[in-house]
């Protein structure tokens, strides 16, 4: 009897070797990067949209949703642009929420002033971010709907635009 037991658990064990079972989990060793291209904000009409002026995320209504298909297991960098249109970015606030409602401040202070973003020739602010994953959040969710939100924290100065924006991601898969 103990020698069918043993025969058994040994059989057990070779099937589940040789098809991937009972082994380690995958651990993602392939670099690679996924990236949403820098687009208009309204892209049906190739135009911005107008910031809102709040002084509170959950009244915010300036957002812009895009949806990302990336197979990366582990993300180790990410890197986003804005292009903005206002007098003074100091007056606004954006932050980029991930697929798993991660959030990360983006810091405009950082922002350079340009005369040209995405074919718009006007006084434009371009924020161009790259952050090491774990730095200022910890992004892990890579594949859904990634979501740029932007408000002006000081009402009735001065309107703006958020002209448009890009993300990319670099990890292992």
């Amino acid at each position: 009897m103990k020698q069918k037991l043993t025969a058994g658990w040994l059989a057990t064990t070779v099937l589940l070797a040789s098809c991937g079972g009972g082994g380690s989990p995958y651990t993602p060793t392939t670099p690679a990067s996924c990236s949403l291209a820098l687009q208009y904000a309204n892209a049906s009409n190739n135009s911005g949209i107008a910031i809102a002026q709040s002084d509170d995320w959950t009244r915010i209504n300036t957002e812009v949703r895009r949806s990302l298909s990336c197979d990366l297991q582990r993300i180790q960098k990410w890197s986003v642009e804005l292009c903005l249109m206002h007098p003074a970015s100091d007056e606004l606030q954006a932050r980029l929420v991930s697929p798993d409602d991660s959030t990360v401040n983006l810091p405009l202070e950082t922002a350079i002033r340009t005369t040209s973003c995405m074919g718009q020739d006007a006084s434009h602010y371009l924020l161009s971010l790259t952050q090491e994953n774990g730095t200022s959040a910890n992004l892990t969710q890579s594949t859904g709907s990634w979501l740029i939100q932007v408000r002006d924290t000081v009402p009735g100065f001065g309107s703006g635009t958020l002209v448009g924006w890009s993300l990319r991601l670099e990890g292992l898969k």
